[in-house]
C-alpha cells in the first residue's frame, strides 16, 4: 500500500508524496493528500470532490504514515476486530524475534550487503515541476535529493546539485528554461535552438530534440508534454515525451499554462479571460473575465495577478465561484507553495513578499529586485536584477540568502 502512494502528486501543494509523509486518503474520490494540506484546505482539494473535514464517519478515510515499506492506517477500530489485531501483533513479535536470530547468525559483511537496496528511498517525479515554478520560467526543479537549475552565470546552462549544495555537475551547454525532471530524463525549452523542446538524461547523455517549435510554459505530466507553441499563434499543444503524437489542444492565444489533472488552466489571450480546457481539447470553459497573469492552481482554487485591478492578487474556485481579492500590492511573478503565496511587490522596488492563502500574515522575504520566482521546500529561488540577473535563493523567512552558481 505504501508504494502505491509514493510519487503521487498531492492535489493541494502539487508536490510528490514521499516516504515518511503523513498522508490522508479522501473517502470520496480516494485521492491521497499530505495530511497538512488536507487540514489546511479543511477537506479534499480535488476538483469536483466536495468531501470536507469531519466527513469521516464511514471510516473509509485513512490517516497513512509512510515509513519505508510499512503503511500504518488510523481507522475507527470496531470491537470485533480487537482479537484479530492482537493476533497480528503476536505474529509480528514472533517475526521480529526470528529476524533477530537470523541476524545474529549472519557475518557482519553479509548483513551489510543485505541492507543495500539501490531502490530504497527512490521517489521519482510524475509531474516534472510545480505549476508555480513553470509560470515563472521553470529555472529550478527537484527530483529526490537533486536540484536541477539553469545557471544564469553561464548563459542558462543546465546543472544539478545535491540539496546540500555539494556534487555540482554540469548536464548541458544549452540555454535551458522550463526545466522538468521526470524519471531518468530532464526536459527543457532550449533557447540556444529557438526554444525547441529537448530532453537529456540525468547524467548529461542521450540529448534529443523533441519538437521543432518555439515552446514556452512546458509542463511534463506522466508521458505527455504540454506547451504553448509560439510558431502557431501561442496555441496549446501536447506531444509524447518521445516526440510522437503531436496534438493541438485549442485554437487561440494562451498564456500562464497550468496542467492539473485532466484540466489545463490558462489566460485566453484572445479575450483576456481566465479559461480552462480538458487535456484532450474538450470542455473549453470560461471561468471569469478578469485579465489574469501568473496563474497558479492550488487545490480547488486559482490564484492570479489581476491586471483589471491594478495587478492585485485574486483567487477564485476552479468552478468560477467565490472570487475574492487577496491583497493590495501590485503583485507579479506569483508562486503558490506550502500554504503561502510568494510574489514580486512592484510597490517595493520588486522585493519578494509572501502572504497566506487567505491574504493574512503578509511579510517581506528579501530586499532585492527579483523576478522568476521558483520555490523548492523552504527556499525561494529568483533572478536578482540587483546582481546582474544572477540566480539567488533565500530561505522563505528571509533569514539566509545565497548566490547559485
Amino acid at each position: 500500500m505504501a508504494n502505491s502512494y509514493i510519487g503521487k502528486t498531492c492535489p493541494f501543494c502539487q508536490f510528490p508524496i514521499k516516504q515518511d509523509s503523513e498522508v490522508l486518503q479522501c473517502p470520496g474520490c480516494k485521492v491521497p493528500h499530505h495530511r497538512e494540506c488536507w487540514q489546511q484546505n479543511s477537506g479534499c482539494t480535488t476538483f469536483g470532490c466536495n468531501v470536507e473535514m469531519g466527513s469521516e464517519q464511514d471510516g473509509s478515510s485513512l490517516d497513512i504514515r509512510l515509513r519505508g515499506d510499512e503503511t500504518q492506517r488510523s481507522e475507527p477500530i470496531k470491537s470485533n476486530t480487537a482479537i484479530k489485531i492482537l493476533s497480528i501483533l503476536v505474529i509480528l513479535g514472533l517475526v521480529f524475534l526470528g529476524w533477530n536470530y537470523i541476524q545474529d547468525q549472519l557475518p557482519e559483511e553479509a548483513f551489510d550487503d543485505a541492507q543495500e537496496d539501490p531502490l530504497e528511498n527512490t521517489v521519482v517525479n510524475i509531474t516534472g515541476n510545480t505549476v508555480g515554478n513553470i509560470v515563472n520560467g521553470g529555472l529550478v526543479a527537484q527530483q529526490e535529493d537533486w536540484i536541477y537549475y539553469s545557471n544564469l552565470q553561464e548563459n542558462g546552462h543546465l546543472y544539478k546539485k545535491s540539496s546540500d549544495g555539494t556534487n555540482k555537475t554540469k548536464i548541458n551547454s544549452d540555454n535551458s528554461w522550463f526545466i522538468n525532471v521526470v524519471g531518468d530524463w530532464v526536459y527543457y525549452s532550449n533557447r540556444s535552438d529557438g526554444g525547441k523542446i529537448y530532453r537529456i538524461d540525468l547524467d548529461g547523455n542521450n540529448r534529443m530534440k523533441i519538437n521543432n517549435a518555439e515552446s514556452w510554459s512546458v509542463n511534463v505530466v506522466d508521458e505527455w508534454i504540454y506547451y504553448r507553441n509560439y510558431d502557431s499563434g501561442k496555441r496549446i499543444y501536447r506531444i509524447r515525451t518521445d516526440g510522437s503524437e503531436k496534438i493541438r489542444i485549442n485554437d487561440h492565444e494562451s498564456w500562464s499554462l497550468n496542467v492539473v489533472g485532466e484540466w489545463l488552466y490558462y489566460r485566453n489571450g484572445r479575450d483576456n479571460s481566465l479559461d480552462k480546457i480538458r487535456n484532450d481539447g474538450s470542455g473549453h470553459t470560461r471561468i471569469n473575465n478578469d485579465e489574469p497573469w501568473a496563474i497558479n492552481v492550488a487545490g480547488a482554487w486559482i490564484y492570479y495577478s489581476n491586471y483589471n485591478d491594478n495587478r492585485r492578487i485574486y483567487r477564485v474556485r476552479t468552478d468560477g465561484s467565490s472570487r475574492e481579492s487577496i491583497n493590495n500590492d501590485r503583485s507579479v511573478y506569483l508562486n503558490v507553495s506550502g500554504g503561502w503565496i510568494y510574489y514580486r511587490n512592484i510597490d517595493d522596488d520588486g522585493s519578494v513578499y509572501r502572504i497566506k492563502l487567505d491574504g493574512s500574515r503578509r511579510s517581506k522575504v528579501n530586499s532585492s529586485n527579483s523576478k522568476y520566482l521558483s520555490v523548492l521546500s523552504d527556499w525561494v529561488y529568483y533572478q536578482n536584477d540587483d546582481a546582474g540577473g544572477q540566480l539567488y535563493k533565500t530561505l522563505s523567512d528571509g533569514s539566509v540568502t545565497r548566490r547559485i552558481d
